[in-house]
């Protein structure tokens, strides 16, 4: 589904750009891991690439829907 990337790059993804359009890839209430700990998050980017979000709100304020 295409989302416009309306947040701020970050030191984690520094080259997401304000404004572009990306095809994103999300599911819902899933188990993701980092450095060897896995925590269940409402929502998850897993393509193009791996970025859990705490809540929908927070997915809300970096990403738009077209």
């Amino acid at each position: 589904m295409e989302y416009k990337f309306i947040g701020k790059p970050d030191k984690i993804f520094p080259k997401l750009k304000n404004g572009k359009i990306y095809n994103l890839t999300i599911q819902s209430d899933i188990n993701v891991g980092f450095k060897g700990v896995f925590s269940r998050y409402p929502i998850v980017i897993v393509e193009p690439f791996l970025c859990p979000y705490t809540s929908q709100d927070a997915f809300n304020n970096n990403w738009k829907r077209l």
